[in-house]
């Protein structure tokens, strides 16, 4: 029996840095927008937030931050792994794959300006994809912490599995 103790030691990684439950935020500025001022649980202080940029906090922080003069997108950790273990898979496949060699040292930047034309990309998760594609090396040193997690080398595994099998499910990779 899994109780709340084993589940929030899974979705923690042992490193100590994101949980898979912690979300990116996408925050954008409208027009004369006053900075944003946020303080999160990966802050070692009080952060002034000028230009669209991305963040992690924790389902808690989350509900703190408000603006009306900044508008909030977020996504699950948790489907960012899902994301990059797809695009990497994709992208080993294709004429842009390089040797897979991923940078393993700590990151430097708690917040990131995300230069993406937003009139271009309609949800975080496209620009998320298109960040990781272009290989931001800002964005990249993120996700490679998120590749070191278990469940991006799971990802990684259904995906080849259902790539041998067209008919593989869940189920059957789990026996």
């Amino acid at each position: 029996m899994i109780n709340n103790t084993n589940i929030d030691a899974l979705l923690i990684n042992k490193e100590g840095y994101f949980s898979l439950q912690d979300s990116l935020v996408l925050a954008i500025p409208g027009k004369n927008a006053s900075p944003l001022y946020i303080n999160g649980f990966y802050f070692e202080c009080d952060m002034k937030i000028t230009e669209q940029s991305l963040f992690v906090l924790s389902a808690s922080e989350l509900e703190i931050i408000q603006s009306k003069e900044w508008s909030f997108y977020t996504i699950l950790i948790s489907e960012i792994i899902e994301i990059l273990a797809v695009v990497d898979t994709a992208i080993g496949k294709s004429f842009l794959s390089e040797n897979e060699s991923f940078y393993t040292g700590k990151i430097n930047k708690n917040i990131i300006e995300a230069n993406v034309d937003l009139s271009m990309c309609h949800s975080i998760k496209n620009v998320i994809i298109d960040l990781v594609i272009k290989n931001d090396t800002n964005f990249n040193l993120w996700c490679n912490v998120l590749r070191r997690y278990e469940a991006y080398g799971i990802m990684r595994f259904l995906l080849s599995a259902v790539e041998k099998d067209r008919n593989a499910n869940i189920n059957q990779l789990c026996k």
